[in-house]
């Protein structure tokens, strides 16, 4: 799983088990509890998430606020196109490429037309 997946799953994990402990973090996570920190710090400092440690239990505070972010139309698009997919899910031309004969490890050719 891609680091941006585990920080998805952290922040849904301190969401919906509020007052989790870093332990509990890292069980959840199959990380050490070294990385939670570092990306507990992480969610805080780069992404403003209002984060709170009470009795060695993190939550996360109310993040209802209104961020208005100025994005071009080109970058909408591209950010819609990139939540929207994946190069391993289902009719994915990556994922499918796996089920390829005579495919070879670590070889990716695309016809580009």
């Amino acid at each position: 799983m891609t680091k941006s997946a585990l920080l998805i799953k952290m922040i849904d994990l301190l969401r919906n088990n509020p007052g989790i402990s870093v332990d509990g973090l890292a069980s959840a996570l199959d990380r050490s509890e070294r990385t939670i920190y570092r990306w507990l710090n992480e969610i805080s400092e780069d992404l403003k998430a209002p984060l709170v440690c009470e009795n060695g239990g993190y939550y996360l505070g109310n993040i209802q606020e209104n961020r208005k972010i100025d994005l071009t139309p080109q970058e909408l698009l591209a950010l819609r196109l990139s939540l929207k997919s994946s190069p391993f899910t289902d009719g994915s031309p990556i994922k499918n490429m796996q089920n390829l004969p005579g495919k070879k490890s670590g070889t990716l050719c695309l016809a580009i037309s």
